[in-house]
């Protein structure tokens, strides 16, 4: 037996208290641990938790002490690395995983070499791709605790590609095994020796683990002389040792005709009854969730590729800028943060962040566009020329929706230079009307007017202030292809002395409604009377009923978990007061049916927790609804006006059958096959299993 017993910290960025009250801890935590590094040689080795962000944020505050730092980190005492921050890779999508761990290794290369560790010690479970992931950037293992219940401390862990690391499964304490044993001199050998014996059930290859840290705590000094001890009584190598250390010896243990490993599978999102998995966590303050899916999506699938598109004209390629919003929208994804379980001040901050990235993000698309659009030649005269461009691999055919402004002269308008603008500006007559929308070679398109409204509008200019402009803005729908990879040009047809209606092309099997339903050849939607519909899907004939029902329920919980109260009462769409349905769109192009109506909720639950309040307020709703031409999908836009406490709301579709017992999700960079419906143990020791899971783009 070898015991590896392992300095440590866990440091959440940001929790219980902000990241600047946790930051000045942090710099105080890391100036002793110089202070004791250098004048205790015993106190051999610390781990700053995985993270390299901890750096950037202890050296922002002590820039004079980064030789000190660089020292202790080339000498192999202060192991950094392989992450930058350490994410919830449920709730972040797969290519913001691998910047996570790209921007670690970057970082801790340029103080030393990152831990080659694939270390996972607090994430509320695992995706399935994850070795495949640690794999490319060289990791051969992984050490992790929460999602995974098994009774042994080895084991092998495979992603559905085939690739495979050692996984190093951490004690039912976690990553804290050891964190408490020496607080007490008279009791430290003893509460020390519990726990290696703990740990020699568990290894099948006699190498044990001590970790020693938990959450935002210092290095003890104590510690040498604990070891010291310990290899005396046990008359056993006791070693103060390192994470790279301890997954060697293991590897070497395997790799030397060692024991067979049991081989896991796929993703990692059970063991309830060995630690906490925490999955309230996928809904708590959604609209975290939502602000970054929409910075994520803006970035990888819009900022990125345009930014590309953009160089192969020759404009210059922003990989700083880029790299600047990459940086601002990772360090919102540590575990405690993107989970949404923090303090108020930590999300008020959270959403700072994603409005930065998203600023940026949203500066560079319309750099990179404007590159494109001004590569493609002028419309005719009368004509506005539109530029839609597909940064996808899969060629889109359907619906685009477009804003076109018509800007118009003022009365005194001020015009500036034609030097000062970086692209010509068109001034249309007042009584312009968009009255037509066709392909670049001039075949007429179906289109659809959505609204119009008189709005002022600025033209930017590197040379002068921004010029404001009166203009009428249309939102525009249209039927047309554009390639995978690749950009189409319409043109608008504008009369410039219109005074009648424009008229839309006809389309073919287009959508008909009317008050209450609408259908294309593939789906029928009816709007019941409480602001829920009843959705066929006309191909395969089935019908599914009551689709997004409201459903509300008291919930007295922790920031992670859903807790009921003891007596609790429902409140749904049924109960829904001043339902208003209104048609806001037609077609041919698109049906829109716009709904409004009130929830009355409890204000709270009781004084006691136990039960819901009497006392109701209502609780306004507005959701959207819209079927496109041709289109197998039903949009909804809801919005709420949350005026309740303690409480939990959900939007119910009727997706799966009685029968079904599994159900399709996508995670990162894979999809996985989970339960439909988990069963409630008899005994729950930990955490009752729950029948939600996290998705990202679809469940079926």
């Amino acid at each position: 037996m070898q015991v590896h017993f392992i300095s440590h910290t866990h440091w959440d960025r940001e929790w219980y208290l902000t990241y600047e009250q946790f930051r000045l801890r942090l710099v105080g935590l890391i100036d002793r641990l110089l202070d004791l590094l250098e004048s205790t040689p015993e106190f051999r080795f610390f781990h700053l938790d995985g993270q390299t962000i901890v750096l950037e944020d202890y050296l922002e505050i002590r820039p004079r002490e980064e030789p000190r730092l660089r020292r202790l980190i080339a000498d192999g005492r202060i192991l950094i690395g392989p992450w930058y921050d350490m994410p919830d890779e449920f709730l972040v999508s797969g290519e913001s995983l691998v910047r996570n761990l790209a921007l670690g290794h970057r970082i801790a290369r340029r103080y030393g070499t990152p831990m080659p560790v694939g270390y996972l010690p607090d994430l509320f479970g695992h995706v399935s791709q994850m070795p495949q992931i640690l794999r490319n950037f060289g990791l051969d293992n992984a050490v992790l605790w929460r999602g995974f219940g098994g009774p042994r401390a080895e084991y092998w862990w495979q992603a559905p590609d085939g690739s495979r690391v050692l996984m190093l499964h951490l004690p039912r304490d976690g990553y804290c095994n050891a964190t408490r044993v020496h607080l007490n001199r008279h009791e430290m050998l003893d509460r020390a020796t519990r726990a290696i014996e703990n740990e020699r059930a568990r290894t099948a290859v006699g190498e044990v683990l001590l970790m020693s840290g938990v959450d935002h705590v210092e290095p003890h000094p104590i510690v040498p002389e604990l070891i010291g001890q310990l290899s005396s009584r046990l008359n056993a190598p006791v070693r103060h040792s390192t994470l790279p250390a301890y997954v060697d010896a293991v590897r070497s243990a395997v790799n030397d005709s060692g024991p067979e490993l049991e081989l896991v599978e796929g993703e990692l999102r059970s063991g309830e009854d060995y630690a906490n998995l925490l999955p309230g966590v996928f809904s708590a303050r959604v609209y975290i969730k939502q602000a970054n899916a929409r910075v994520q999506t803006l970035l990888e699938r819009r900022a990125e590729p345009l930014a590309a598109f953009a160089s192969m004209l020759g404009a210059r390629y922003p990989a700083d800028e880029l790299a600047y919003a990459w940086k601002t929208l990772l360090q919102n994804h540590p575990h405690d943060s993107i989970c949404g379980c923090s303090i108020d001040p930590v999300h008020r901050e959270n959403m700072t962040r994603f409005a930065r990235a998203e600023q940026v993000v949203r500066a560079l698309i319309d750099q990179a566009a404007s590159v494109l659009a001004r590569g493609v030649p002028a419309a005719p005269a009368g004509m506005l020329r539109l530029v839609a461009i597909n940064t996808t691999v899969t060629a889109y055919s359907g619906v685009i929706e477009a804003v076109v402004d018509l800007p118009y002269e003022d009365a005194e308008p001020r015009r500036p230079d034609p030097e000062a603008l970086d692209a010509p500006v068109v001034l249309w007559p007042k009584a312009a009307r968009v009255v037509a929308v066709a392909t670049h070679n001039g075949a007429a398109l179906p289109f659809q007017i959505l609204s119009d409204e008189d709005v002022v509008t600025f033209v930017l200019s590197r040379y002068d202030t921004p010029w404001p402009l009166r203009a009428r803005r249309y939102r525009v729908l249209f039927a047309a292809d554009v390639p995978a990879c690749g950009y189409t040009c319409f043109d608008v047809e504008i009369d410039s002395a219109f005074a009648g209606e424009a008229s839309a092309e006809p389309v073919g099997p287009a959508i008909t409604s009317d008050e209450r339903s609408a259908e294309n050849e593939h789906v029928r939607i009816t709007v019941n009377d409480d602001g829920t519909l009843d959705v066929l899907d006309k191909r395969s004939g089935t019908l599914y009923p009551r689709c997004g029902e409201l459903e509300d329920v008291g919930d007295v919980g922790d920031e992670y978990n859903y807790s009921p109260p003891a007596s609790d009462r429902v409140i749904t769409s049924r109960d829904a007061r001043d339902v208003h349905i209104t048609r806001l769109a037609s077609g041919p192009l698109r049906a829109e049916f716009h709904i409004e109506l009130a929830l009355p909720l409890p204000v709270s639950c009781s004084g006691d927790r136990a039960s819901r309040a009497g006392e109701t307020v209502l609780n306004p709703v507005t959701v959207r609804v819209a079927l496109d031409a041709h289109s197998p999908r039903v949009d909804w836009n809801v919005a709420l006006e949350n005026r309740s406490k303690d409480h939990r709301l959900r939007m119910l579709f009727p997706v799966a059958a009685a029968s079904v017992t599994h159900v399709r999700a996508e995670t990162a960079f894979g999809v996985a096959v989970r339960p439909a419906r988990r069963e409630r143990p008899k005994d729950v020791r930990v955490e009752v299993p729950v029948s939600y899971a996290p998705t990202a783009s679809f469940t079926e």
